[in-house]
């Protein structure tokens, strides 16, 4: 089961003053614990409306200790619409030996967060960057 973050939408690198941005992108995490030597899905990012927005890009790398884990990405498509993806779901293998050390996302260049590229009509039909919170999780045996 996945939480669906408080501050959704994360922050816009070209925010500008003024009322804030539209809702375009939730990021959610599942309420359990990541397990050594299992893969974790550990991270959705979720369109909110998918009949004006699609996903591009989807960085979500993490990292534990020194060792980076390249995410695993399993991508949804809005029905009958091949092309436009509405969610993205990011998962790790995780190394036996990680248990007891912290699993957290790795830096995009905004922290360590997953960063989302949408081509949404909220912004004039532009590509338009967002960042997660930044998520972290001790991983169990």
């Amino acid at each position: 089961m996945l939480l669906v973050a408080g501050l959704a939408a994360g922050q816009l690198a070209t925010a500008r003053a003024g009322r804030p941005p539209p809702l375009v992108v939730r990021f959610a995490v599942p309420h359990d614990r990541p397990v050594a030597g299992t893969t974790f899905a550990g991270l959705a990012v979720i369109l909110v409306d998918p009949s004006t927005s699609r996903i591009n890009r989807t960085l979500c790398d993490a990292e534990v200790g020194t060792t980076i884990l390249h995410a695993h990405r399993q991508t949804f498509f809005e029905a009958g619409r091949p092309t436009r993806v509405i969610e993205v779901v990011c998962s790790w293998r995780l190394p036996r030996q990680a248990a007891g050390h912290r699993l957290r996302l790795t830096d995009n260049g905004d922290g360590p967060r997953a960063s989302v590229r949408v081509d949404s009509a909220a912004f004039s039909g532009g590509m338009v960057d967002f960042a997660s919170p930044a998520f972290s999780w001790i991983v169990r045996r």
